[in-house]
């Protein structure tokens, strides 16, 4: 279990600085995907156009489909990700299908992430220096576009 007293005991006050340096590095390295204004990729196919995302809310429909809407008898892919799923129904319940909230919300997602990596190091051991360099590099590693963009 997370202790978040013993995991900062040492750097209690870095905390807002750490998170506060990796805020700004998100922002630095994937702020600039707010300005797409579209969907792009598979985007479109997952957002704009899935039934399941843009329909009312019904969990057998994000539990028995796949990625793309599709029931699994007319699916072409193995692709199942119903948490995602439901994740994007809300998102586009707020957002409707403007790019620029579902880009936002995923960059507060892997703040969050990258904050959660850095206290997790520290926990299990490492040095505060660690936990800053293995997280500031995660922060801004490229595989991550994807997942931002």
């Amino acid at each position: 279990m997370l202790n978040l007293e013993t995991m900062t005991s040492n750097y209690p006050k870095h905390w807002l600085r750490v998170g506060l340096l990796l805020a700004c590095l998100v922002l630095v390295t994937f702020g600039p995907t707010l300005s797409f204004s579209e969907f792009v990729y598979d985007d479109k196919a997952v957002v704009k156009n899935n039934p399941v995302v843009r329909g009312p809310w019904s969990l057998s429909k994000i539990l028995f489909t796949d990625w793309w809407g599709q029931p699994p008898s007319q699916s072409k892919s193995a692709v199942y990700r119903p948490v995602t799923s439901a994740l994007l129904w809300v998102e586009y319940q707020l957002f409707g299908v403007h790019s620029a909230g579902y880009k936002g919300l995923n960059l507060l997602w892997f703040w969050g992430v990258c904050f959660l990596l850095f206290l997790w190091v520290q926990h299990i051991g490492l040095s505060f220096w660690c936990a800053i360099v293995g997280s500031t590099l995660f922060c801004i590693h490229p595989v991550h576009t994807d997942v931002i963009a």
